[in-house]
């Protein structure tokens, strides 16, 4: 599914749109949720095959981030962690 296809602009977009203004009334982290999700489900349609690399390289990332804003590490660890993270 392409961004200027009728069934992401005539049902995707509006579907997802409905979601995340209803959950925002709801809580901050429901709509966020929702998001993620549908961009796992946007990125499935054109290849499922390659969903299991999409999250990996979230869980990554978010792993790096959890390590550059932890107060623990030393200088040098961080700018380890923020090197693995670009070249990663």
């Amino acid at each position: 599914m392409l961004f200027n296809s009728y069934p992401f602009i005539f049902l995707f977009l509006p579907i997802t749109l409905i979601g995340y203004f209803v959950l925002v009334r709801l809580n901050h982290l429901a709509p966020v949720i929702w998001l993620a999700l549908a961009s796992l489900v946007f990125y499935s349609v054109s290849n499922w095959q390659f969903v299991l690399l999409l999250l990996a390289s979230v869980a990554f990332n978010y792993v790096i981030g959890g390590l550059l804003i932890s107060k623990r590490p030393r200088p040098a660890s961080r700018a380890a962690a923020l090197t693995i993270g670009v070249a990663g």
